[in-house]
């Protein structure tokens, strides 16, 4: 079965569904829109992508400029009303460098990197195949040990990836994904690379 546009089970949401299972219920119908930080946010995910998956630095997409939509997904602006423009600068791409740099190391010269990679982690839920998926950032797989990455261009709060809801889905992603496919996991390693994190909001 193919999965839904949407995951039900977002990991991405799912603290906020751990605190308040209703949740789902209670927002069903409400516009799904978003602001200009998580936007800003998008943008630059967009760029480590880019830079990850055609191995280029991130300074090699300066000036390029991305249109999203209101729900803060990339589009087309031609055939989409843009809501949030944002032209990639140098500030934007040293700090996207950060955590290609970051992912390098990690995968060093034996490693196999994935970037932007939908896992699903539905069996662990004990839900539908096409209700319990997301998009890890990055996932590294590297002798027995699997590595999954989350870039987080937020500023002046930072996040731990310890007890973290959302890294640990991405984890059991996987480690459901590749375990067995690309090697035999003996443990999941859980990352965050902020490189804003000490910059005010």
């Amino acid at each position: 079965m193919s999965e839904a546009a949407h995951s039900y089970w977002s990991a991405s949401k799912f603290e906020s569904l751990m605190l308040c299972p209703g949740k789902i219920v209670l927002e069903e119908g409400a516009p799904d829109n978003t602001n200009s930080y998580a936007a800003e946010g998008t943008a630059a995910h967009q760029v480590l992508t880019w830079a990850l998956q055609e191995e280029r630095p991130a300074a090699a997409y300066i000036g390029r400029v991305l249109h999203l939509d209101n729900r803060g997904k990339v589009c087309d602006p031609d055939t989409t009303k843009v809501e949030f423009t944002f032209e990639v600068d140098e500030d934007m791409a040293a700090h996207v460098q950060t955590c290609i740099d970051y992912c390098l190391d990690l995968k060093g010269d034996d490693g196999v990197l994935f970037a932007d990679i939908r896992v699903n982690y539905s069996s662990y839920l004990d839900v539908a195949h096409d209700t319990a998926w997301g998009t890890a950032d990055v996932i590294i797989a590297r002798g027995t040990e699997i590595i999954v990455v989350d870039f987080k261009y937020g500023r002046g709060v930072e996040v731990d990836a310890e007890s973290n809801p959302q890294m640990s889905l991405y984890g059991l992603g996987a480690l459901q994904g590749y375990n067995g496919l690309v090697a035999d996991f003996d443990h999941v390693r859980l990352a965050i690379s902020q490189p804003r994190r000490a910059q005010a909001p």
